[in-house]
């Protein structure tokens, strides 16, 4: 039921594969703690699996995201009518004091891109390049491990993006990224032998990057510019759209080139803005 379940998600709810797989991990691990039928689980059963979560020290977000899992679960058995009653219909989801977002001081981020150097290796190309890509356009991880040559249009000026659901946007690129992007295909073209390749950005092996060799490639970089604790892609993701803000733009178009499906998602982001101009204030002020 697991696995029609990950189907379901996949083709018919258009989830990503990476969603799919967190969803399919959740419910297996709700199975093995309950040992027993679909139709069998009680509400007393959902809540003990919590009670051990927490007692395991998982985050309220994490366990809230294992029962947001659970209960789309139920909710598809129920309407295919594999049960009659939904067990975690009367639980509700803890609530999560928000964090606002890390982002890497706008100083630091340009001095960085400011000071590479021009004789690079292939590697060395293509993670400065990466870099500004992700910080350029905010997307995320997979977004960018999934991009191919033919998303960008010159003409245009933009890069197309399938981001969740295989929603498809389009960003705006400056013809200098579009031309620092054409010198690095040249070149990746020749690294490997390549006439027509699948993906933009390629491993050291020629085959598309994996999300991990992103995270290593953004949080080695990070680890020499910045002091924040945090150093992920999603790091830049945040950055972008602060400094967005910061710099007098307008929150729906954060919004669109981010890829949101409500403003709520990219209102996070007034809080640093809010957390800015009172540091500001506080510096300016005679009277504080």
């Amino acid at each position: 039921m697991i696995e029609q379940f990950a189907e379901y998600l996949l083709h018919n709810r258009k989830f990503s594969t990476n969603t799919c797989l967190a969803y399919e991990t959740d419910l297996r691990q709700f199975c093995e703690f309950v040992s027993i039928d679909y139709n069998q689980v009680t509400r007393d059963d959902v809540r003990a699996w919590l009670a051990q979560l927490s007692q395991e020290q998982l985050s309220s977000r994490s366990i809230n995201r294992k029962l947001s899992s659970l209960k789309s679960y139920f909710k598809y058995l129920l309407r295919k009518q594999f049960i009659s009653t939904d067990p975690t219909e009367a639980i509700q989801l803890a609530k999560v004091q928000r964090k606002l977002p890390a982002f890497v001081p706008q100083q630091e981020i340009l001095s960085y891109f400011a000071q590479v150097a021009t004789n690079l290796s292939f590697n060395e190309l293509r993670d400065c390049l990466l870099m500004e890509l992700l910080y350029l356009t905010g997307m995320r991880v997979s977004e960018l491990c999934n991009l191919h040559d033919n998303d960008l249009d010159p003409y245009r000026k933009t890069i197309r993006v399938t981001g969740k659901r295989n929603k498809l946007r389009y960003i705006p690129l400056p013809v200098e990224m579009l031309r620092n992007i054409a010198a690095f295909q040249t070149n990746r073209n020749e690294e490997f032998e390549l006439n027509e390749p699948e993906y933009l950005f390629l491993s050291k092996t020629g085959k598309r990057i994996t999300r991990q060799e992103v995270y290593t490639i953004v949080k080695n970089v990070l680890t020499k510019i910045t002091t924040i604790s945090k150093k992920s892609p999603h790091v830049l993701r945040h950055s972008f759209a602060t400094h967005m803000l910061n710099n007098g733009a307008d929150l729906n178009v954060i919004k669109e080139i981010l890829g949101h499906s409500n403003l709520s998602a990219t209102e996070v982001y007034t809080h640093n803005t809010f957390e800015k101009l009172k540091q500001i204030y506080q510096n300016a002020h005679p009277r504080v």
